[in-house]
């Protein structure tokens, strides 16, 4: 039996997702990526470290434990469907059918505003919360509102989105699981190997077709593997895990005229994205101007968490950055109690939030770090809890029950 304990650690995601990308780094299947400094590679393995010792030290607070099956659940599955079918009919249409006519469509601009970012979190973490519910019981009923939230998900085509889901599913799993056979581990690692495959060859068909030699052109990539016979899907892989560390990397190294901005920088980058429209104007931020001044290609775009801290503020604010990014993973679940039915959730979307903190920052990307509200809202501050016969809801004094 191998223990799977550690992706339910949100510290340990962190590191598994940073060493991940080091080892990947090391390939070194393109001229695209400059050499990775010492600099660079002690502050990550210093905070692999770091997140390892953090993750030891609150191994015990992560204490699973199954849940009731909500009876409102169809009620609430409703209200979110609704929520969905009044942004469509805003919209003008269905992201993915307008897709398919050939129109123009972009998921920044698509629903009600202020009301898209209430229905873009809420469902995905009701999602996690059903999955929590489905593993502690085993009610197939479950099955039919996961099935509408994820094809809802589909249809608005929001990948990102329905990505950090799926992996924070995965998260309570092994949290109720703890331990898997080698046959299934086994298992497990060929299908993550042939998810990879599979992520290159769609990529190839519907970017490419009968032309990849052209994304190992404009992505440089190296002799040694056009000639190697890895099978070039792999290389979709390799950019997108990778990639991140080296526009890191090459921040660091041509980042000459850094403005040090204490205002933009904590707007920006450490609060979510929807509030930071509103304190940072984008248009007259030129860090935000300049986003893409220092990266290795203009169709790799991500930097992971550390990318935009240090274009802004230098080494302060990558060590900025990760303090915060800790602070939250350790400070969160001690404000909801680990008997509440949303602890589970909470401890799923902060490992999500620490392994995907490797692609970019997950702190201001609303559509995760935002999901974090709602467990302190219905766990904890409003005194909210969902029953199996019941919903109480307990204020000063006055208890009413429906």
């Amino acid at each position: 039996m191998i223990s799977v304990r550690f992706i339910s650690n949100p510290f340990y995601c962190y590191s598994i997702g940073f060493s991940l990308v080091l080892f990947v780094y090391t390939w070194s299947w393109s001229t695209l990526y400059p050499e990775i400094g010492i600099t660079v590679f002690l502050f990550i393995a210093i905070t692999i470290v770091t997140s390892i010792i953090l993750g030891y030290l609150f191994q015990k607070r992560y204490v699973y434990k199954d849940i009731k099956v909500n009876r409102f659940n169809s009620l609430f599955t409703f209200i979110i469907v609704l929520g969905y079918i009044i942004e469509f009919i805003y919209n003008g249409g269905i992201p993915i059918f307008m897709i398919f006519k050939g129109d123009a469509y972009s998921h920044y601009d698509f629903g009600i505003p202020t009301f898209h970012v209430f229905l873009q979190t809420v469902a995905p973490f009701y999602t996690i919360y059903l999955y929590h519910q489905y593993v502690s019981s085993k009610n197939k009923d479950i099955i039919i509102y996961l099935l509408i939230l994820f094809i809802l998900s589909v249809l608005v085509v929001n990948r990102g989105s329905t990505l950090m889901t799926l992996m924070s599913c995965l998260v309570i799993y092994c949290q109720k699981k703890r331990y898997i056979s080698y046959k299934a581990f086994s298992a497990l690692v060929i299908s993550l190997v042939f998810i990879f495959y599979m992520f290159g060859f769609i990529g190839f068909a519907r970017s490419f077709k009968d032309h990849e030699d052209y994304l190992f052109d404009i992505a440089e990539a190296k002799e040694s593997f056009r000639e190697s016979i890895i099978p070039g899907e792999f290389f979709w892989f390799y950019l997108y895990a990778s990639s991140p560390i080296a526009n890191f990397q090459n921040s660091v190294n041509n980042a000459v005229h850094i403005r040090y901005n204490v205002i933009p920088f904590i707007g920006s980058e450490l609060i979510p994205d929807f509030v930071t429209k509103r304190v940072v104007d984008p248009a007259i931020d030129p860090d935000r101007v300049e986003g893409d001044k220092y990266l290795i290609a203009k169709f790799l775009t991500v930097g992971s968490i550390y990318y935009d801290p240090f274009r802004r503020m230098g080494w302060i604010g990558v060590i900025t950055i990760f303090s915060w990014l800790m602070s939250l993973i350790a400070f969160v679940p001690l404000l909801i109690k680990s008997n509440k039915p949303y602890f589970s959730t909470t401890i799923a979307i902060l490992c999500t939030m620490a392994l995907f903190s490797t692609f970019d920052n997950m702190i201001r990307f609303t559509g995760l770090s935002f999901q974090l509200v709602y467990p302190l809202l219905l766990g904890y501050f409003g005194k909210y809890y969902f029953k199996t016969k019941r919903i109480k809801f307990v204020l000063p004094r006055v208890t009413i029950k429906v």
